[in-house]
């Protein structure tokens, strides 16, 4: 899982997850990824500051910030909504500085699957 979480119903924590555990990923691939996780929720959310009604976005923007509560940000906690996301294009980075961060409204999942193997008897199988 990418993003913000509320943590185990054990114990709850706001934070930033940390549960990639492979050895093998370097510290850089996982900041990276983080980077580039948090870079898709701010270009989400920039595209919906000019689609939906102002008043939804005014009243979901006041509601984070009258929280105090951190946006989408890899993690870093920045003080302000305000901070830098990233776009590749045709593997050409581009970089915007001092946008609007996306509040912490979802998450990603990598590799949330399991391997299941059926096994069915065509014989006995009614269709």
């Amino acid at each position: 899982m990418i993003g913000y979480s509320a943590g185990s119903r054990s114990k709850p924590q706001f934070d930033w997850v940390k549960n990639l555990l492979s050895h093998n990923l370097t510290e850089e691939y996982k900041t990276r990824l983080d980077y580039e996780s948090s870079s898709v929720f701010a270009v989400f959310w920039n595209m919906l500051r000019n689609r939906v009604p102002s008043a939804i976005i005014d009243d979901t923007t006041n509601f984070f910030n009258s929280i105090g509560i951190y946006r989408m940000d890899a993690g870093k906690r920045l003080p302000s909504t305000k901070g830098t996301y990233m776009l590749e294009i045709d593997d050409t980075p581009i970089e915007f500085h001092g946008v609007e961060l996306a509040p912490p409204t979802g998450v990603f999942g990598v590799n949330y699957s399991r391997y299941l193997l059926l096994h069915i008897n065509l014989n006995q199988t009614q269709i």
